[in-house]
């Protein structure tokens, strides 16, 4: 398939994912961000022409057919939302509590979403000249007779009486209720009722904000034949993108028939780009470089007196040079896996060119190496993002979020993965939570957790374990590391401490930070003055240095071993720290950018390249099929982390991922 990652956002793949199955493409994956309201629209520019023909080799980097559940639908120049497509899940989001709609169900051979809850709500976005609705249609089954309440973002509606049975239901819209971009509909019924043997309030098909009530929905769903997208004549598609700088779009349609191709593009900031072809053409260049970098609206319209259907052959996304292909170099013989527990991206130069942190060692490898620009952890504390990584899955299918869980047996985990392609599996851990209690030291020939058995907890103790199982090593060695140095109790480490916070300072934390205060100061039992907090953070960036210098001393061990080469280096962090940022200290409570997104290099030349910067984003738990992939092991079926080294070199690049 063309490659199509998604946008900004991975709730929209997650909840097809769980509610749907996979999506065609499985790389398919975000709606993305909307203009705020009040912002977006605007008249369009005259029509632009667009370059007949590309100049030079392109390939495809977001096929809209591919990611079709991800499309607005247009219809009579409003939107239509047909509730009982899969594509319903990106307006209702992840609703907690509960959630107030069942989706795919089937009403009397029809296809609806059940509203479960008597007080339900929907989130669309919508083009400024969208907003300007005035009418809404709704087509559901009541399972009696009700009243049905209307709520558009701040403005309620007539109410409407409902009757037993399917009908469809028009309401008025007064000016102001819709805003350009981000809506919100609240939909409130009188009385509980019985559908398809499940309680609901009602059982909806679709519904409809136009410039008038709409008589006729059909098709309901963005019509596809093969890998063909269809338009109905009067009605498109409008997908939420975000191209990069020299992006392109390119659609090719049937010669056939009356319909011309309408092409409208709206940056979130910028002027709107409106072009139509004529009919009979069969092949629409754009540029899109009115919306490079930014979050934009790409609608697409069959338009013409006598159109019923445009079929559209292709229509992507596509970036300039040919498409990358995948090149199998030498596989590493050994893996060095170092886990830094609760670091933040930010304190290294690739991800926060301004940092006072020096990590040399970790630059460097970054600068030889592989760095993935935006890396996501999956649990914004220890164990559930431990058992991410150590099994490939979300949280969704791990189920380790319950504080009384431990990792199940029946998931393949990394270390038994590579104990079972040959690898001696060893690992030195100061983490209480990874130890064999919950389940993590299934697959090691050699596991050690210095928490529970007596040992060094520093990263100087673990790198002196970690250069012995180096200079003992007669086989593949698959060697993790997981340190803590950045975890409370914070110490102070010299010469960096003293480099970081040169002043004179006479208070409680001149050398360390104890773990109790810290988590008396993230419950709000313990205030810290100005100088307080200078001090503290200097001594958790002085244990990031200290970590990195440690590393360093591993990779020399290597080094003289002569295996340095045949060695794949992994670093990553289970998680972050809140450092007062947002006036906080801390982590497990939040998902903070500084608690969420850590570090993520990778170094193995002959396969991940020199100095390559990954744009995209990924999850971190795919650093399970990573490795596997990087050895030749086989990926367990139950992995849902994906391999980042076709993305290391440039397969499914050029495009957003979440």
């Amino acid at each position: 398939m063309l490659g199509s990652s998604g946008v900004l956002a991975s709730a929209l793949a997650l909840a097809l994912a769980v509610i749907w199955g996979p999506s065609c493409s499985r790389r398919a994956n975000s709606e993305g961000k909307h203009p705020r309201p009040g912002g977006g629209g605007g008249a369009p520019t005259a029509p632009a022409a667009s370059a007949p023909k590309l100049a030079g080799p392109h390939h495809a980097v977001f096929s809209l057919a591919d990611n079709r559940l991800l499309a607005h639908l247009v219809r009579d120049g409003g939107l239509l939302i047909p509730t009982g497509h899969p594509g319903m899940a990106k307006y209702i989001t992840f609703l907690r509590p509960w959630n107030p709609w069942k989706l795919n169900h089937k009403e009397d051979g029809r296809a609806t979403a059940l509203a479960v809850k008597n007080v339900t709500w929907l989130r669309f976005p919508l083009s400024a000249t969208q907003a300007k609705a005035s009418r809404l249609t709704l087509s559901l089954k009541s399972p009696a007779a009700q009243g049905l309440g209307l709520k558009l973002n701040q403005t309620k509606l007539k109410a409407a009486k409902l009757v037993s049975g399917w009908q469809k239901v028009e309401v008025e819209i007064p000016a102001g209720a819709l805003w350009s971009g981000e809506n919100r509909l609240e939909l409130s019924f009188g009385q509980a009722g019985k559908l398809g043997g499940t309680k609901s309030w009602a059982a909806l098909e679709w519904l409809h904000l136009g410039a008038r009530a709409l008589a006729d929905a059909a098709p309901l769903t963005p019509a596809t034949a093969g890998s063909r997208l269809v338009l109905p004549g009067g009605g498109g598609l409008a997908y939420y993108v975000h191209p990069y700088a020299g992006a392109k779009l390119r659609v090719k349609t049937s010669s056939e028939g009356s319909c011309a191709l309408r092409v409208g593009v709206t940056a979130q900031e910028g002027r709107p780009l409106e072009l139509t072809r004529p009919a009979g053409e069969s092949e629409t260049v754009v540029d899109l470089a009115s919306a490079a970098e930014k979050v934009s609206r790409l609608e697409l319209t069959a338009e013409g007196s006598g159109c019923k259907a445009l079929s559209l052959s292709e229509a992507a996304i596509l970036m300039p040079g040919p498409e990358p292909k995948l090149k199998r170099g030498k596989a590493p013989k050994h893996v060095l896996f170092w886990m830094i527990d609760n670091v933040r991206a930010d304190r290294y130069t690739f991800y926060n060119p301004k940092t006072r942190v020096k990590t040399p060692v970790i630059s460097e490898l970054g600068r030889t190496g592989t760095v993935y620009r935006t890396a996501y952890i999956q649990g914004n504390e220890s164990r559930v993002s431990h058992a991410s990584i150590w099994t490939g899955l979300y949280p969704r299918q791990h189920r380790f979020i319950d504080p009384k869980a431990k990792l199940s047996l029946e998931w393949v985990t990394l270390p038994e993965a590579m104990k079972k392609a040959g690898f001696d599996t060893v690992g030195h851990i100061a983490n209480g939570f990874v130890s064999k209690f919950w389940g993590f030291a299934e697959g090691f020939n050699l596991f050690k957790n210095y928490i529970h058995v007596s040992g060094p907890l520093t990263a100087e103790g673990l790198a002196d374990k970690a250069i012995d199982a180096i200079k003992g090593a007669k086989k593949p060695l698959y060697l993790y590391v997981g340190t803590i140095d950045p975890h409370v109790s914070w110490r102070g480490r010299n010469p960096w401490l003293k480099e970081y916070h040169p002043e004179p300072y006479k208070g409680p934390y001149e050398k360390m930070v104890a773990g109790k205060d810290v988590e008396k100061m993230a419950g709000g039992n313990k205030q810290t003055s100005p100088e307080d907090r200078k001090r503290i953070i200097a001594i958790y960036d002085s244990t990031v240095s200290y970590n990195d210098h440690h590393l360093g001393r591993v990779l020399e061990a290597l080094k003289a071993k002569g295996i340095r080469d045949e060695t794949m280096i992994v670093v990553t962090a289970d998680h972050g720290e809140e450092l007062w940022d947002y006036g906080k200290v801390g982590h497990g409570a939040s998902i903070k950018q500084e608690v969420v997104a850590v570090p993520l290099i990778v170094h193995y030349p002959p396969l991940f390249g020199k100095g390559v910067q990954v744009r995209q984003g990924v999850d971190v738990l795919s650093v399970m099929a990573t490795i596997l992939d990087a050895v030749g092991a086989p990926i367990p079926d139950a992995v849902q982390g994906e391999s980042l080294l076709p993305l290391a070199q440039g397969l499914g690049a050029g495009y957003p991922r979440p």
